[in-house]
C-alpha cells in the first residue's frame, strides 16, 4: 500500500468557505455587467457610468468640494481628482480654489449641466428597462439589501481602524 501525501501547508482547508457565495465576488461582478450596459448607454453622450454619477450628483447638490463629492459618491477622496480629471479636460467640469488653499471645489460647466441632462433621458430609459426586468419589487428590496451590505461593511472597516489583517 502507498502512503497517502500529507496535505501541503498551504493547502486550502476543506471546510473553508465556498468561493462561489464570496460577497465580493458577487458584488464585483454584478457591478461590472450593470456598469457595461449604462457605459453602452451612455457612449454617445462621450461619457462613463461612473462619469455620469459624477456629474448627475453635482447637478442634484451643487458645487462641493472634493471631500464631500467624494463621500456623496462612495468614492476614496484620493481618487476624485483621477475620475474628474476627463471631465474637467472636456470643458463639463471646473475647479477653483476654496476658501483654504487647499481646497479645490468641483463644479458643472454649462456645458457639463446641458449634457448631463441629455444623458439623464438615456439613464431614465436604460433604468426603466433594467428595473421592468429585474421587477419593481425586487429592486426596491434589492436597494435596501445592498444599503444594508454597505453599512455593514463600512462598520467593520471603521472597527478595523480601516484595515483587516493581513
Amino acid at each position: 500500500m502507498g502512503r497517502q501525501a500529507s496535505p501541503s501547508k498551504d493547502a486550502v482547508p476543506s471546510d473553508a468557505l465556498d468561493s462561489a457565495s464570496c460577497v465580493f465576488r458577487h458584488v464585483a461582478r454584478t457591478s461590472r455587467a450593470v456598469t457595461s450596459t449604462y457605459d453602452a448607454t451612455f457612449a454617445p453622450f462621450d461619457l462613463t457610468a461612473g462619469q455620469f454619477d459624477l456629474m448627475m450628483t453635482l447637478h442634484h447638490s451643487g458645487p462641493r468640494p472634493v471631500g464631500e463629492l467624494a463621500k456623496l459618491t462612495a468614492m476614496d477622496a484620493s481618487t476624485v481628482p483621477r475620475a474628474i480629471r476627463p471631465l474637467v479636460d472636456k470643458g463639463l467640469l471646473a475647479v477653483r480654489q476654496g476658501e483654504d488653499r487647499r481646497q479645490r471645489i468641483v463644479s458643472l460647466t454649462a456645458a457639463g449641466r446641458k449634457r448631463a441632462i441629455r444623458a439623464a433621458a438615456a439613464w431614465e430609459k436604460r433604468q426603466r428597462a433594467v428595473v421592468k426586468d429585474f421587477g419593481e419589487e425586487s429592486w426596491s428590496a434589492m436597494m435596501q439589501e445592498l444599503a444594508r451590505l454597505r453599512t455593514v461593511v463600512r462598520q467593520k472597516k471603521a472597527a478595523n481602524g480601516a484595515g483587516e489583517e493581513r
